[in-house]
C-alpha cells in the first residue's frame, strides 16, 4: 500500500473529481429517472417521492445515476460513449471507474485511521481496500456495510451513503437475496449480469428503507471531503417525520425546478 499520506490526497482529489462529475450525471438523468426508481424503491407513495431524511435522497440519487439504465447502460457509460474526458486525464480515470461501480453488501475487516478501512464483500467473497477519511475514523470492525464501491487503480471509494447492517436487518435483506437469487441456479455472485447486478441493489437497498436503516447514517461536516459520511451503530430514530415532495416543491434531482415541471411531470 502507498504511504497513507499519498493516498488520502489521491482520495481527496479523486474524491473531488467524482463529485463534479456526479453533478454532470444527474444533470443528464432523464426526467422520469427519480419517479422510477424511487417507485422502485418504494419511495413513492401516490405519484410524490416520500423520503424519511435526506440521506435517503442521496440514496435515492446514487441508484438513479448508476441503476436507471436506458438501452441497457446507465448515464455514467452512455456519457464515457458519448462524451469522455481528455484521454490521459484523471477525469477519464474516474469516469471509467464510476462506469464499473458495484454494489455489494461488505464487513469490515480492519481500518486504516484516518485513511480507510479494509472491507470483505460477504457477497463476492473478494476484499479490499476502500479510501473513505471519515468512514476510517468512525467505523468499527465488524460492522456490515450495503454500499457502491467504485474501483480504481489504487484503491475503491464509495459511491452513495453507507446503509449499515447488523443482526435482524441484515438478516432479513439476505432472507431477500435468497428469495430472488436461487443459490442452486445463481452460485457466482462475481459473475451477474448487468439486470442481475441492477436487482441485486435494489432488493438489498429496497429492504434496508424499510427497515429504517438511513436513518442510522450520519454525514460529516461540509468542509470534510465531499462524500464523506459516518456510520452510527445505535439504534435506528423512529421513522416518523417524513418528507413529501409536493408538486411545487423543488425537484430533488436538483435541477432549480419545480417537482411538477421536472421529475414530477410524468405523475401529474
Amino acid at each position: 500500500m502507498k504511504d497513507q499520506s499519498l493516498i488520502s490526497a489521491e482520495y481527496r482529489r479523486y474524491r473531488g473529481i467524482a463529485t463534479r462529475l456526479a453533478m454532470k450525471f444527474v444533470e443528464s438523468l432523464p426526467k422520469e429517472a427519480f419517479n422510477d426508481s424511487a417507485d422502485e424503491l418504494g419511495l413513492l407513495k401516490r405519484g410524490k417521492i416520500v423520503l424519511e431524511n435526506e440521506q435517503e435522497l442521496d440514496i435515492l440519487t446514487d441508484f438513479c445515476v448508476h441503476e436507471y439504465r436506458v438501452d441497457g447502460r446507465n448515464v455514467v457509460q452512455r456519457l464515457l460513449e458519448q462524451a469522455p474526458p481528455p484521454p490521459g486525464s484523471d477525469e477519464l480515470l474516474v469516469h471509467t471507474a464510476m462506469a464499473s461501480a458495484f454494489y455489494s453488501i461488505f464487513r469490515v475487516e480492519s481500518k486504516v485511521k484516518g485513511v480507510g478501512v479494509n472491507l470483505l464483500d460477504l457477497l463476492k467473497r473478494g476484499s479490499c481496500f476502500v479510501a473513505d477519511i471519515q468512514l476510517g475514523k468512525t467505523a468499527t470492525v465488524g460492522l456490515g456495510l450495503a454500499i457502491r464501491l467504485i474501483p480504481l487503480p489504487e484503491f475503491h471509494m464509495s459511491s452513495g451513503a453507507a446503509l449499515p447492517l447488523a443482526g435482524p436487518a441484515a438478516a432479513q435483506i439476505l432472507r431477500e437475496l435468497h428469495r430472488h437469487f436461487d443459490p442452486a441456479k445463481t452460485t457466482d455472485l462475481d459473475d451477474l449480469s448487468s439486470d442481475q447486478q441492477h436487482r441485486l441493489a435494489a432488493v438489498v437497498v429496497r429492504s434496508a428503507l424499510a427497515q429504517g436503516l438511513s436513518s442510522r447514517i450520519r454525514f460529516a461536516e461540509l468542509d470534510q471531503a465531499p462524500g464523506a459520511h459516518q456510520v452510527s451503530e445505535g439504534m435506528s430514530a423512529p421513522r416518523s417525520s417524513r418528507t413529501k415532495i409536493g408538486r411545487n416543491d423543488p425537484c430533488p434531482c436538483g435541477s432549480g425546478v419545480k417537482y411538477k415541471k421536472c421529475c414530477g411531470i410524468h405523475h401529474s
